[in-house]
């Protein structure tokens, strides 16, 4: 998911100055890391197919959606 959220940076922030990025970071990767996880995991689809929020549960439709479970 990083590089996705790496060519999010390029549309969502180009036209903000380099000094700005620099002081915004933590924001913008956040910003950029939920508007990838949106796109790859919509809510409406994704939430169909969850059942809870344990681990197990996501570690069952971890091949579905073809994303990381991090612990």
């Amino acid at each position: 998911m990083k590089k996705i959220s790496g060519y999010w940076h390029i549309l969502l922030y180009r036209h903000v100055r380099p000094k700005e990025l620099s002081v915004h970071i933590k924001l913008i990767e956040e910003q950029a890391m939920t508007f990838a996880c949106a796109f790859l995991m919509p809510e409406c689809s994704f939430g169909d197919d969850m059942y809870s929020l344990s681990l197990d549960a996501l570690l069952a439709i971890k091949g579905q959606w073809k994303v990381p479970v991090k612990e």
